[in-house]
């Protein structure tokens, strides 16, 4: 099924946190700030503020999703379910099930005396059951595999239906259908009559048509941006139209995927992704309609979707297919958000004489019955995350009437029982809840008259130490594991990373320590650096081991800096070559190369101007502080070049004659 898409007056975020200073303010003083709270026997008005509403009383349903709605002239009511195409009556508080259609989905139910109708999709089906007699029978087949929608004209049953969109008139007494008007759209999704004319929304165009009663005569009233009218409601001399924006997307297919997926989950006691389902469907929006005027915009819903619209006091209800709204609009303006079921779909919302009576949902298959007179009045906020372990100060709120306020705190993100238990906030306002990374409020009205107009709560937020990591020493050749190199790094080249939870401006200080004495000596002076990096000339230092240690410091918006410290192993500063040494015994040169941090890499000699030939150690392996070498003498040879070089890339040169 097609299905649509809202949002109230861009209520999209939960709360506001601002910077005071060394203190932060949550706030909820807006719609947009309330709207993520949970509601109990409250509502969110138009101007933002919480109020008394009603109580929902859950009944649940044998099946998980209530599509349809009827009411028999004794004020019985009969639900049409999916997915398994189930008729349900409510009386007396108590769901009986009164006939199966054996369809996936009831789309529609009309009722007429005592004879209810009954559309069913995919395969076209038309219902009728004697509710006095429970007698029951296939009434009618239509041509047309999906019918959204069905109403009563004189002694004639109106079918909209696709997947060519057609109307349909069909006489209640022959059963005999006949075309009442065939366009090129793919679906007639909605339809609604008054005394002069009869009225259906298309898919995928957007298309409104009116088709006079008395000439069968048609024309488009409305093309709208959204390509699926979802809904039509007559009220107040207005043509209310819920409208979607879908992308790629085919009504009668993804009603039967919505419903197989829904009968999956019982079976599976897996909840669907509803999002993910519906991840085509992009926005929504609700337009009026007034001859001579056109349609204009009222509401828009975006990353959500319309389910229905009914007309309601002075505007319209209208339901959405996530998070479960129901809205009421007087006008443009005027938008009170009425009933927040999270995660249930708004299917139906089912009104007598004028009166919100029940809501009814899909993927979880309740019926919510409308309690005027909630026995508890509340309203929860949404919990703050402080983003780390605070201190909560004192709350000021503007209100009106009698009211009282209570917080709680803990360090898990839902509330569960290891959170604090709810603490009244009275006497000078200041929050009683223990330090923690999380807070929630609520309120709680003691009489009808009172209203809730904004929340602000001060805390503080514990400096959090900054963290420091990925340190890396470009240069060094015992860092960079390399044996030995013909080029001697004496600037080192250091960087860092590093994060501060609270956004604190960070500096640093860079410390060394030869491993041979106790003193700590600051690179960099007394300067302090902004950035997460330096280049450490090691050329005047003495040969040796030494130790890098980095100091990161914070510069918070609090009296407490925080600092981390990083020291990282030992590293070998060798600025000297190896010292080379020769003893002759005839022929024989043997050649000590010594070195006295780093070991000899490779001891190698020339004939001046020659190649160099390298040499191999006595013991097989140059992997010591000293390593000797012996050496042939050439007989064309007056002098030799000798040279070490040690695993620091410093080279040792001599000459031999």
């Amino acid at each position: 099924m097609k299905l649509p898409v809202v949002w109230l007056m861009t209520l999209l975020l939960v709360t506001s946190v601002i910077w005071a200073g060394g203190t932060r303010i949550w706030e909820t003083t807006t719609a947009k700030d309330f709207e993520a709270g949970e509601f109990k026997g409250t509502l969110l008005a138009t101007n933002g503020k919480v109020q008394p509403g009603f109580e929902l009383q859950k009944i649940k349903c044998p099946e998980p999703a209530i599509w349809s709605y009827a009411y028999d002239a004794g004020g019985r009511l009969y639900l049409g379910t999916g997915t398994k195409g189930i008729i349900y009556r409510f009386e007396n508080g108590q769901l009986t099930e009164l006939y199966k259609t054996g369809a996936i989905l009831v789309t529609s139910l009309a009722m007429v005396d005592h004879l209810l109708y009954a559309a069913t999709i995919p395969e076209g089906k038309i219902f009728q059951i004697n509710t006095n007699t429970g007698e029951s029978k296939l009434w009618l087949k239509l041509p047309s595999a999906y019918i959204w929608g069905l109403a009563f004209e004189g002694k004639s049953l109106l079918a909209a239906a696709g997947p060519e969109a057609i109307l349909y008139r069909i006489s209640l007494e022959s059963a005999m259908p006949e075309v009442l008007l065939k366009t090129e759209e793919k679906h007639f999704l909605s339809l609604a009559l008054d005394e002069q004319n009869i009225y259906v929304g298309s898919d995928p165009n957007g298309l409104l048509f009116q088709i006079d009663r008395s000439t069968g005569k048609a024309r488009v009233l409305a093309d709208l941006a959204e390509n699926e009218i979802r809904a039509i409601a007559l009220a107040h001399g207005k043509i209310y139209l819920a409208a979607n924006v879908t992308k790629s997307f085919d009504n009668a297919k993804m009603a039967q995927a919505l419903a197989r997926e829904i009968e999956q989950q019982g079976q599976q006691s897996k909840p669907i992704n509803r999002k993910e389902l519906l991840q085509k469907m992009v926005s929504g929006a609700v337009y009026e309609f007034q001859a001579n005027v056109g349609h204009r915009l009222l509401m828009q819903v975006p990353k959500n979707f319309l389910t229905t619209i009914q007309p309601y006091q002075k505007g319209i209800l209208c339901g959405t297919g996530m998070d479960g709204f129901v809205y009421h609009i007087a006008a443009a303006d005027q938008i009170s958000l009425l009933a927040d079921l999270r995660d249930d779909q708004v299917t139906s919302i089912i009104l007598q004489q004028n009166e919100l009576q029940f809501l009814g949902t899909g993927d979880t298959g309740f019926l919510y019955r409308i309690n005027p007179t909630p026995r508890e009045i509340k309203y929860h906020s949404p919990i703050l995350d402080a983003t780390g372990m605070s201190k909560w100060g004192r709350l000021q709120w503007q209100k009106q009437g009698d009211l009282s306020i209570q917080t709680r705190s803990g360090n898990t993100q839902t509330p569960d029982s290891f959170w604090s238990d709810w603490a009244d906030v009275s006497g000078e306002m200041r929050i009683q809840s223990p330090n923690a990374r999380y807070l929630q409020y609520r309120v709680i009205w003691t009489e009808r008259a009172g209203v809730l107009e904004s929340v602000r709560i001060f805390y503080h937020l514990f400096n959090r130490a900054p963290q420091i990591s990925g340190f890396k020493i470009e240069g060094n050749r015992d860092e960079a594991n390399k044996l030995y190199s013909s080029k001697i790094e004496k600037k080192w080249k250091l960087s860092w990373k590093t994060e501060d939870e609270d956004k604190d401006e960070l500096r640093f200080r860079i410390y060394y320590q030869n491993i041979e004495t106790s003193v700590w000596y600051e690179i960099t002076g007394p300067e302090i650096l902004n950035k997460p990096n330096f280049t450490w000339d090691t050329s005047a230092l003495p040969d040796g081991y030494y130790i890098l240690q980095v100091v990161v410091l914070d510069e918070s918006d609090t009296t407490i800096t925080n600092k981390t410290t990083y020291t990282h192993r030992p590293m070998l500063v060798d600025n000297h070559a190896p010292i080379l040494t020769s003893q002759r015994q005839g022929n024989e040169i043997r050649l000590l190369a010594q070195d006295t941090f780093s070991c000899i890499s490779q001891i190698s000699y020339r004939i001046p101007n020659g190649e160099w030939q390298v040499l191999e150690p006595f013991d097989g392996i140059y992997d010591d502080l000293q390593e000797n070498a012996l050496v042939i003498w050439p007989d064309n040879a007056n002098v030799l070049e000798v040279r070490a070089f040690d695993s620091n890339g410093n080279i040792g040169y001599a000459l031999v004659k």
